[in-house]
């Protein structure tokens, strides 16, 4: 492994088991708390609708097409973990064998319901920009949406974050949901 790659791993390995509790480990208030949470054998809510990068409203059954689904749940003006995970989304991709759109699909989906479907669209651009390999637009999406489907999703994937001043605490991660 290179030493990006370790460090890209080292990093999301602090984030994202940086409060890291398994279900019967949850303390009372960890709701509120930021972290990840193990949701293994849980549903995501397939009606929730949110706006893609071209602020056109989606439902998430429409987008997950059957297909495995990766999705992260990232702010695009996150000063910290949210670009590096990104870009070793990207960077993923231009290394696999397998076929974006057609063997899985990637999601990311800004949880500060202030950001909008022109920022996704600025940031999924700089990020397809990168990329080596040709790929379908439609491969990897970059969402926003109201603050009630944002927490509904979080909560399915188990993802927590807290707002502190114009920021987030959170942790990072990539949660990989069956078709």
């Amino acid at each position: 492994m290179n030493k990006v790659y370790r460090i890209l791993f080292l990093i999301i390995t602090i984030f994202s088991f940086n409060g890291f509790l398994k279900a019967d480990d949850k303390p009372s208030d960890f709701k509120n708390a930021a972290g990840i949470e193990e949701k293994l054998g849980s549903y995501v809510p397939k009606d929730l609708t949110f706006f893609d990068e071209n602020g056109k409203r989606v439902v998430l059954n429409d987008l997950m097409k059957d297909k495995p689904t990766i999705f992260s749940l990232i702010y695009f003006r996150c000063p910290g973990i949210c670009s590096p995970l990104t870009t070793g989304i990207a960077e993923t991709i231009d290394k696999l064998d397998l076929e974006p759109g057609k063997d899985f699909n990637i999601i990311s989906i800004s949880f500060n319901p202030d950001e909008d479907y022109i920022m996704a669209a600025e940031k999924k651009a700089n990020y397809l920009a990168t990329m080596k390999r040709p790929m379908n637009n439609d491969s990897w999406r970059f969402l926003t949406g109201d603050s009630t489907n944002i927490a509904k999703i979080a909560d399915a994937l188990g993802f927590r974050y807290q707002k502190q001043g114009p920021d987030y605490m959170h942790g990072a991660s990539l949660m990989v949901v069956a078709a």
